[in-house]
């Protein structure tokens, strides 16, 4: 069972997401956030407030993400150098295995 095991907020909608088993996503979630509980972290400041629990990202107004969808969602690709740099970060912080992966659809 795929879990999420760390989290970073890059810059506006977008996560740095780490899985259970390596893989890591640069992901954009403002596209996902329209219709029923999820309008309200459409803001900024609201979308902010999360943590993880045992197994997903969970904001502070009680939504989460189940993380098999979170898997299945394709990268932020727009800025690479932000895949980059979570990998300079990840080796400067001493973590020994680094997984980029992403999605072509060119």
């Amino acid at each position: 069972m795929i879990r999420v095991v760390d989290v970073d907020y890059v810059k506006d909608y977008t996560l740095s997401i780490t899985f259970s088993d390596g893989v890591k996503k640069v992901i954009d979630l403002q596209p996902y956030l329209n219709g029923g509980v999820f309008e309200q972290l459409k803001d900024l400041s609201k979308f902010r407030q999360y943590g993880l629990n045992h197994w997903t990202i969970e904001w502070a107004c009680g939504v989460d993400l189940a993380p098999e969808f979170l898997y299945g969602l394709p990268y932020a690709t727009e800025d690479e150098s932000v895949l980059h740099q979570v990998a300079e970060e990840q080796a400067e912080y001493g973590k020994k295995s680094v997984r980029l992966v992403r999605n072509i659809d060119d």
